[in-house]
């Protein structure tokens, strides 16, 4: 009866030992500032929303995997550590105004399934220009169509912007560097912003500028589409956290964590060319280098509807 007793006891501990609460902060890549209304939510289907200052507390088993979603930002995947206290850099995600075609014709405006794009989240609602996205795309055509400057640009050109919290367009950066884009955007109308968890958050999109293939004189803006793991992003961090083995020299010099990759996904959808953008030593970048190379092939990226290459940078955290 004591045996019975002592391992009831024992496991009765050990199965509380192995839960407990943590607290997460959630946090800006770049600023370090604290993002508030993040979602976190862990394997066991505990989950919470950071609070002003970024902080969450739930309660965690020592296996548990944790995925952190915020409107504007990557969606993470980390492993539960043993620490009481975790920070978590988050990196800005530009969505990609996918499938929608703008001409000077106005297509868009006889098109009515553009009407039904709809790009809010589980948690949250996206940005929108007032008036909606066709307005946006017609409005911004007229524009640069009004520029002569414009018809001199090396084409594809990559536009990136952010929507902040205040419903303000800021950060308009150009690859090729096109000032009539930028001049463009200065005279476009308002915007609403993104809100999560009923509270308003900067937002950032991504889109490319290309010139018509017909003999029409007037250019296009194409929003192709980009490469993406099959699954998403939630089953290619499943795949590293799978799969990732913390280095032995990393894990006996406490190295931690985030190690930037670059790699280009071809048109087939096969990983090629990973290297490093930046490292954290103790064998953590070769690591991070192999777990990508044996990920499964994505969706490739896609131009004018035909599959194109397509350069990915990604963070890969390590955390004992």
């Amino acid at each position: 009866m004591r045996r019975i007793l002592l391992f009831l006891l024992l496991f009765w501990s050990n199965g509380i030992a192995q839960n407990r609460k943590i607290v997460v902060q959630i946090v800006d890549g770049e600023s370090k500032k604290p993002i508030k209304g993040a979602n976190i939510i862990s394997t066991a289907s505990k989950s919470a929303i950071s609070n002003h200052l970024g902080y969450a507390e739930l309660e965690l088993g020592i296996n548990d995997q944790l995925v952190i979603s915020s409107i504007g930002y990557e969606t993470s995947s980390i492993q539960a550590s043993t620490e009481a206290n975790l920070k978590i850099l988050m990196n800005k995600r530009f969505i990609l105004l996918s499938a929608l075609n703008l001409s000077f014709d106005k297509i868009l405006e006889e098109d009515p399934n553009l009407n039904k794009i709809n790009l809010s989240t589980d948690f949250g609602q996206s940005a929108n220009y007032t008036g909606g996205w066709p307005q946006f795309y017609n409005e911004l055509a007229e524009l640069l169509k009004g520029d002569s400057a414009f018809f001199n640009q090396k084409f594809p050109i990559e536009v990136r912007f952010s929507v902040s919290k205040a419903g303000i367009v800021k950060d308009v950066l150009t690859k090729p560097e096109s000032e009539a884009i930028k001049n463009a955007f200065n005279k476009l109308g308002t915007w609403q912003p993104a809100v999560q968890a009923e509270i308003p958050v900067d937002q950032h999109f991504v889109f490319l500028v290309m010139r018509s293939l017909n003999k029409t004189p007037n250019p296009v803006v194409v929003m192709e589409l980009t490469a993406e793991p099959k699954g998403g992003m939630t089953a290619f961090y499943g795949h590293i956290a799978r799969n990732l083995k913390y280095p032995k020299q990393a894990r006996k010099e406490k190295i931690e964590g985030q190690v930037m990759l670059k790699f280009l996904v071809d048109s087939d959808g096969s990983i090629k060319d990973v290297q490093v953008l930046q490292g954290i030593g103790g064998g953590c970048d070769e690591e991070a280098v192999r777990v990508v190379s044996t990920s499964p092939k994505w969706k490739p990226g896609t131009l004018r509807g035909v599959p194109v290459p397509q350069e990915i940078r990604l963070p890969i955290q390590f955390r004992l």
